[in-house]
């Protein structure tokens, strides 16, 4: 099987013909790939490994390569599992098998399309990789707010429903970019 960086070669050795969805597009300048955005996230929904492999990670691996230092979730689902809930590619395959040092952030509100209620919505998200969570300031929209957000992330922590490992790891990647950003 191909590693991913031998298949970062071989993308980049066809750089002009591989148009990436404005979803997953985190460093460079890409077109879009599908004439609407939700024909693109259709697409997204039901990819093979190998697709995953040779047209979406080549991108993040090149931009990790070149030191991008965050990265956004999407809104979208890999294979039926909201993003934002996959420990599969934010962990073992963003931060681990790609060497991603940054941090990932949510997307505004995001977290709460994961199924289920709210507390379980921060505890999968947070243990799937989520480093950072983008709560609104305010309830609007049905949205949560920030006060249940911290109230809910401490009892699941004091619970040990986050563990502290997983804590500790996202604010040393939070800390670290910003001592590097100055």
């Amino acid at each position: 099987e191909m590693c991913i960086r031998d298949r970062l070669i071989s993308w980049r050795s066809k750089m002009d013909t591989y148009k990436i969805d404005w979803k997953d597009v985190v460093h460079g300048s890409f077109e879009i790939e599908a004439s609407s955005s939700s024909e693109a996230l259709e697409k997204f929904k039901s990819l093979t490994k190998d697709e995953l492999y040779d047209r979406y990670l080549p991108p993040y691996q090149d931009a990790i390569d070149n030191g991008v230092l965050t990265v956004m979730a999407s809104f979208n689902s890999f294979n039926g599992e909201k993003c934002h809930a996959s420990k599969y590619l934010l962990t073992d395959l963003l931060k681990d098998e790609l060497g991603f040092k940054g941090f990932v952030v949510s997307d505004w509100a995001a977290i709460e399309n994961i199924p289920g209620d709210y507390k379980s919505d921060i505890i999968i998200s947070i243990n799937a990789g989520i480093d950072m969570v983008m709560v609104p300031g305010a309830v609007r929209d049905g949205k949560e707010s920030y006060q249940n957000f911290l109230k809910l992330f401490e009892e699941s922590v004091v619970d040990g429903s986050i563990p502290m490992d997983r804590v500790d790891d996202a604010v040393r990647r939070i800390l670290l970019i910003k001592k590097q950003s100055g």
